[in-house]
């Protein structure tokens, strides 16, 4: 085996391969990447010292479909859950609110600020509004919190003016349940006709 000359040990100290999902990428300890042709007369010294790993731990494998299948159950429950709340709003079920509502919850409606006990207060009282219906909802899963985005459209009693508002519940799985810990709905406004 041919000895390292200094130059050459000093040029390189630790190399290190690592392999990704599909690619190779060379790299020294300061972390500079260098193309895989700037090792060849390293490779003709006998100075690349190789570490190669695999990105996921071996005892990882065969995972995902799990993950996937867990995943999907509970994007079927939080789907449900969201269409229980606004079912629940339009017709006043304070009982299945309290099936839901973490103990700590809170929302933000109407400029206020309401706990669990407050908005079940306020759920019980008639509606304001009619043909509550939801669209283009946005369910992202992250880890053990869940946060959904949607649109709701409804018409005002008093005055019959259709309206929309954007809103945002926050939920977390606790003790393997999904429970609804915040929402925030800001103040319906009239729909306009697009020119």
């Amino acid at each position: 085996m041919n000895r390292l000359d200094p130059d050459a040990a000093r040029e390189l100290a630790w190399w290190r391969v690592i392999r990704g999902a599909g690619h190779v990428r060379y790299s020294d300890v300061r972390g500079k990447t260098v193309r895989r042709t700037d090792t060849n007369h390293l490779l003709r010294r006998r100075l690349f010292v190789v570490h190669a790993y695999d990105r996921k731990p071996r005892s990882q494998e065969g995972k995902n479909m799990s993950d996937t299948k867990q995943s999907a159950e509970d994007l079927a429950i939080l789907e449900q859950l969201n269409l229980d709340y606004v079912r629940s709003d339009q017709s006043n079920d304070v009982a299945r609110f309290r099936e839901f509502l973490a103990a700590d919850f809170i929302i933000q409606i109407e400029g206020m600020t309401l706990n669990r006990d407050e908005y079940l207060e306020y759920i019980a009282k008639p509606r304001p509004f009619k043909d509550l219906t939801v669209h283009d909802v946005n369910i992202r899963i992250l880890s053990d919190v869940a946060l959904i985005h949607a649109r709701v459209t409804l018409t005002t009693l008093h005055d019959g003016v259709a309206k929309e508002a954007l809103y945002t519940d926050t939920y977390q799985k606790r003790e393997g349940t999904w429970v609804c810990v915040a929402a925030c709905a800001p103040d319906p406004i009239a729909i306009t006709e697009s020119a």
